[in-house]
């Protein structure tokens, strides 16, 4: 598709998100006129006191995730880097790995000096105006905004609009699928500092339906910080069952209880994101991006890659000759492969595996580690080397079947690699 020749567009971005401000930022420096519209004040994103990490990995066959972030206008100041994890069976056992690379990076998501702080800094400094305690009642394809802020309702239009709304978009509630309980995960959990019991720098996860239907939990611990969070899908919830009870049963466990005996709760965490992604990703002059778009992680539920790039597509396609088809090109080319991958192992892994063959798939897994390095894993120059040797390690000691319906698939999703 070729650059417009046209006049520049007027631009209105529908939150200010990640997705929202990648959006905004490549608009502008695309020559459009933009304008961002935000129904929560300033003071809520940038001086919150309610504050979580989220995971920014490096299962990428780019490499470094920052590296890969900053292509996109995006030079994120991670709270801490960190370098593996443990992962948890049903049973307790445990597998182990550390990492000479970052494995990730921890993102501080709210509060002064959080990655969204940092982006509403970036758009002020290029003179973008930003509408806070503005929420929208309404879009039409023809490029029409209905706004609402305090008791006044404001009509206004655009050349394009780019709806990055979140989850329970507004923007894109008549143009994408309707989303169901089970195309949703639910995550329930706390956030505390002061000193406590973790080791700063390594993840860990825990499986299994006691404590996490369909999904995982996590710990996410810095040097003074840490992040408590049960994830689940509520489809396998059963009814009447309280979510809280997850939570409850996690921080139960000896090893999360003791760990935080000596922290300060600061605040509750409570969200969903969408598994599943949208069938359509724009009409007329509506561009949707990031979760209103629903192009999170169908395995993980990570956003945050995505997000940035989407809305990136979406900033660069405002000087197009045809933005919607342009953008729905870029997003089936860059974004829906590795989606569809994902979406293949949550299919055959994490909504169908009972404990029991949560417990093989971990033990099956810890072979592969226990006798091949994981840092070539997880290393673009030697991955292909080390998912070779793991997967031979595996098929030698009789794991055909399982090696083919399970620890393919894993690997595919994970690390985006044709194997």
């Amino acid at each position: 598709m070729s650059k417009s020749s046209a006049n520049s567009r007027r631009v209105i971005v529908v939150g200010a998100g990640l997705a929202g401000c990648a959006a905004a930022l490549s608009a502008h420096e695309n020559g459009s006129i933009v304008e961002v519209v935000e129904s929560r004040t300033r003071g809520s994103i940038t001086e919150s006191e309610t504050t979580s990490f989220e995971a920014l990995q490096n299962l990428n066959q780019e490499g470094d995730a920052l590296r890969l972030t900053s292509k996109y206008g995006f030079d994120i100041e991670p709270e801490a880097v960190y370098r593996g994890a443990k992962i948890y069976s049903p049973s307790g056992r445990s597998i182990d790995f550390r990492l000479l690379k970052p494995h990730g990076y921890f993102i501080r998501r709210k509060g002064k000096g959080s990655i969204d702080h940092q982006m509403i800094e970036r758009i002020e400094k290029a003179g973008i105006e930003i509408e806070f305690g503005t929420r929208v009642k309404g879009a039409s394809p023809d490029g029409t905004l209905t706004l609402v802020r305090g008791a006044e309702i404001i009509e206004r239009k655009a050349d394009l609009i780019i709806g990055a709304d979140g989850r329970s978009t507004t923007v894109g509630m008549n143009i994408t699928n309707p989303i169901f309980r089970n195309d949703i995960a639910i995550g329930i959990g706390l956030h505390y500092k002061g000193p406590h019991g973790f080791e700063p720098g390594i993840a860990q996860c825990w499986l299994g339906s006691e404590l996490c239907p369909g999904e995982y939990s996590y710990v996410l611990p810095t040097e003074d910080e840490v992040t408590v969070v049960t994830t689940m899908r509520p489809h396998m919830v059963p009814k009447n069952t309280s979510y809280d009870i997850y939570l409850r049963r996690f921080l139960a466990l000896p090893s999360i209880k003791e760990g935080l005996e000596s922290s300060n709760l600061i605040c509750k965490i409570f969200g969903s994101v969408p598994v599943t992604p949208g069938k359509r990703f724009g009409q007329g002059k509506i561009l949707l991006s990031g979760e209103s778009a629903r192009l999170t992680d169908p395995l993980l539920g990570f956003g945050m890659k995505n997000a940035i790039l989407s809305g990136h597509l979406a900033g660069t396609s405002t000087q197009t000759d045809d933005p919607l088809g342009y953008y729905e090109e870029m997003i089936r080319s860059l974004l829906l492969p590795d989606i569809g991958r994902r979406m293949k192992a949550r299919g055959g892994i994490m909504d169908r595996l009972d404990d029991g063959q949560i417990e093989r798939m971990l033990s099956m897994i810890g072979t592969v580690l226990s006798e091949n390095d994981p840092n070539g894993f997880f290393d673009p120059k030697t991955r292909r080397r080390a998912l070779g040797s793991g997967l031979w390690s595996l098929t030698r000691r009789g794991y055909v079947t399982e090696t083919m319906k399970l620890i393919i698939p894993l690997m595919r999703a994970n690390f985006s690699f044709s194997i």
